[in-house]
């Protein structure tokens, strides 16, 4: 039996298949960032979701794809952990974006990108992927342009010095509770701010017909396609693929945003998971024959 991981900042999905069978079953726990998650949190977590899971022992292989895993000693702690748990299993711990190509490219060249809680990209040549140069990789205070972390930022800024439009200020504040100690306690003292900033901005998807939020967004995605995709000489060149719930939420709004800057917006996969167990399945059962 094979395990498929797929991990974002907020939602980790993993699946469980054989080549015989296909996907048995599916769990669903938090999502697991390194960078912004300490070890034990991620240990703990882990640990309790597996601890009287009977598959566990069953699983060879396991295939692990996380946001934050994109240096070494990252995809260490992960697979420490992992180790620890699924002990007959041989594990491969890889970056989220390694994921987002077998799930958006294929074998074919393009643009690969994430925008869900966080945002990243890369450039996929056919045969290896290339990332940015100077991209920074640093998380939600200092990059993630495009991401449900920065739209939240910027919302929940505009709603503390009251310059949102009246059915929005009046949304977060009457509907949904929130006032500057909320904000600033979920922000300052609770962990994974990311993913607080994050849900903000899914609150406000029943909005983004107002003017606000198309600025907003034409200017997020903007930033998005400045700093991760117009660096690159091929981007006018080949197809730019996303994953994760911004780009499925506001496709529209990442389309329009792209047109004048001549970039080709092409798929857009809402569940990159389903994409990558199949990628698996048939290359184990190649493996098999």
């Amino acid at each position: 039996m094979f395990l498929i991981a797929d991990s974002g900042s907020t939602k980790t999905d993993w699946i469980f298949c054989t080549p015989e069978l296909g996907v048995i079953k599916m769990v669903s726990t938090v999502g697991f960032n390194p960078i912004v998650q300490k070890e034990d949190f991620i240990r703990e977590q882990i640990h309790h979701t597996f601890r009287n899971d009977e598959s566990v022992a069953e699983v060879t292989d396991l295939h692990y794809f996380g946001a934050g895993c994109s240096s070494e000693e990252r995809r260490g702690v992960i697979k420490n952990i992992l180790e620890e748990v699924f002990k007959n299993a041989a594990i491969e711990v890889d970056h989220d974006m390694q994921a987002a190509v077998i799930a958006t490219c294929g074998d074919d060249p393009g643009f690969s990108c994430i925008l869900g809680t966080g945002s990243n990209a890369v450039f996929y040549d056919g045969k290896d992927i290339v990332p940015p140069k100077g991209s920074l990789g640093v998380g939600y205070i200092l990059g993630d342009e495009g991401s449900g972390a920065q739209i939240g930022k910027i919302i929940l800024r505009d709603f503390l010095y009251k310059e949102l439009p009246y059915e929005l200020q009046n949304h977060l504040e009457k509907d949904l509770g929130l006032d500057k100690d909320i904000i600033l306690y979920n922000v300052y003292q609770r962990p994974n701010a990311n993913t607080y900033l994050a849900s903000i901005t899914k609150e406000v998807e029943g909005f983004k017909h107002l003017p606000y939020m198309h600025k907003i967004l034409r200017y997020v995605f903007t930033d998005f396609f400045r700093h991760n995709i117009q660096i690159f000489p091929e981007h006018q060149t080949y197809p730019v693929h996303f994953i994760g719930s911004i780009a499925t939420h506001f496709e529209q709004e990442l389309r329009n945003a792209a047109l004048p800057l001549g970039i080709k917006v092409g798929n857009i996969v809402q569940k990159p998971i389903e994409h990558i167990v199949r990628y698996y399945l048939h290359k184990s059962k190649q493996h098999l024959h």
